[in-house]
């Protein structure tokens, strides 16, 4: 059994949008980009086949439904990872870890999550951004974590296949 002394772990607004929004990046901007190249096409393919009248409604559609798209997609993201510090007095928490996972405990709650139902960690500068098989992702500040903390993560995800990015 590994023991690593629990690790104090600071939060901050700008740094779960940050993460928040680098995840929307690498996951969901793509995501809109294709649907507008999937929109843009049907015009085109349109346009062909039925000439050019109504044109400038099928660009405004297209415009409007990958905003919109792009625009929601990214505030979801920003609000499943805004969730757990509503209701936080001070955006702080205790990192625990073993080997079977890890407990984050905040003055309003604790959750524990175990090794294999992460599948991907996606790494910042100032954090890392897990991502679950089902529920979601979690922003990990990883200004307090030394480098052996840091490398037993990353030792127990990789043994369970999880993609470190």
């Amino acid at each position: 059994m590994t023991s690593i002394a629990p690790i104090h772990l600071n939060y901050s607004k700008q740094l779960i949008k940050k993460a928040a929004r680098a995840y929307w990046r690498r996951y969901i901007a793509p995501l809109s980009i294709g649907l507008l190249l999937t929109l843009t096409i049907i015009l085109i393919v349109d346009l062909f086949i039925h000439g050019k009248t109504g044109y400038v409604g099928h660009i405004s559609i297209i415009l409007l439904l990958s905003g919109t798209t792009a625009a929601a997609s990214y505030f979801m993201i920003l609000r499943q990872a805004f969730v757990p510090f509503n209701r936080m007095k001070k955006l702080e928490a205790m990192l625990e870890l073993s080997d079977d996972g890890f407990k984050i405990t905040s003055n309003i709650n604790s959750s524990e999550f175990r090794w294999a139902v992460i599948s991907k960690i996606m790494r910042l500068e100032n954090a890392w951004v897990i991502c679950f098989s089902k529920y979601g992702i979690m922003v990990l500040p990883i200004s307090n974590v030394n480098p052996e903390a840091k490398e037993f993560i990353l030792s127990k995800i990789k043994k369970y296949n999880a993609e470190i990015i």
